[in-house]
């Protein structure tokens, strides 16, 4: 829990105008010609000060006929909008992995540039967007080597791969063997009653 402490409206204003993400939950401020309120971290346009009306809770807020934001959502306990987006590119990869095309269309309609969205998903999942869909490939190519008795090209279309060459060479830099002697090491281990 935050150290509370009582700040003036001077010190509240001021946090306002930093965007001050270390006051967030200490205060909320409503905007009277939006009838919105947010937090002290809240990167909307600044209001003109006399149109600014602060709050010691959300339940303040909504009880005086301000209405949450959008943008910083003061109405949840924990709001995070970089983390929202790097779970929603994570479910668009998982989805479509093989189709480049779509990736890019769903991952178009997130609403930020290619570079932010590599960063924002490099922070939470410690790699880029182009090596989880890498991996993401890999792990569903391992899967079906294991479980399927279908052709090693097939198995490399499935997962998107537009060629055998490529499949082979990502597939050997991540597991260290060809698909095909992972096919053969599962067999074995699996006769050998190896788990």
């Amino acid at each position: 829990m935050k150290n509370v402490q009582l700040l003036t409206e001077v010190e509240k204003w001021e946090a306002l105008t930093k965007c001050s993400s270390e006051q967030d939950g200490v205060f909320f401020y409503g905007v009277k010609t939006t009838g919105v309120f947010c937090r002290p971290s809240c990167r909307s346009r600044e209001p003109k000060r006399e149109n600014v009306e602060f709050f010691d809770s959300a339940q303040d807020a909504k009880i005086s006929g301000f209405r949450p934001c959008k943008r910083c959502r003061p109405d949840l306990i924990k709001y995070d909008p970089d983390e929202d987006i790097a779970k929603k590119a994570r479910g668009i990869l998982d989805r479509h992995y093989c189709d480049r095309e779509r990736i890019q269309k769903e991952l178009k309609g997130l609403g930020i540039s290619r570079n932010h969205l590599v960063e924002l998903f490099r922070r939470k999942y410690g790699v880029t967007p182009a090596k989880y869909i890498s991996s993401h490939k890999v792990t569903k190519a391992s899967y079906l080597l294991s479980n399927q008795d279908v052709s090693i090209i097939n198995i490399a279309l499935q997962c998107g791969f537009k060629s055998l060459s490529a499949f082979y060479e990502l597939f050997r830099k991540e597991k260290g063997m060809t698909p095909q002697e992972f096919r053969k090491n599962k067999i074995s281990t699996l006769s050998s009653g190896g788990f």
